[in-house]
């Protein structure tokens, strides 16, 4: 897989575990994240990385409903080279975000009011019940 997608899987589930990891609720997921960024799943890619940061994206205001259904269409797509460019349209998404608001870090939670509110809708809105049913479709291309 082009070296490019797994350093931004890397950079998304590093992320996310760092996100998890401050809920203190849901072990679960925060496991989840730990296994694709220091356990048996690191640097691997699976599509429900790339579905939990299209959610966070639409979350923070950064990306609509319409993008992310064009994200995953190209990601449903048996060319590899449409999961490559939506590749660069999360990367271009996330740069934004992290320009505005920055990379999440346990600090940013007091000082970013964003943060917060992601930490308290994490299981709802970032990865849910949508997410798997994504998943589930977009592996048959993995």
């Amino acid at each position: 897989m082009e070296k490019r997608i797994i350093n931004l899987v890397k950079k998304i589930c590093k992320e996310h575990f760092e996100i998890t990891s401050a809920l203190n609720k849901n072990n679960n997921i925060n496991y989840l994240w730990f296994m694709y960024t220091k356990g048996t799943k690191k640097n691997s890619y699976k599509p429900f990385v790339f579905l939990a940061e299209l959610h966070l994206l639409k979350y923070l205001g950064f990306m609509d409903e319409n993008n992310i259904n064009n994200c995953i269409k190209l990601m449903e797509s048996s060319d590899k080279e449409n999961l490559f460019v939506a590749s660069q349209v999360i990367q271009f998404y996330r740069k934004e975000r992290i320009k505005k608001l920055g990379e999440f870090t346990h600090t940013k939670i007091k000082t970013i009011r964003n943060y917060s509110e992601v930490l308290h809708d994490y299981d709802s809105e970032i990865v849910n019940a949508t997410i798997w049913n994504n998943k589930k479709k977009l592996e048959t291309n993995d």
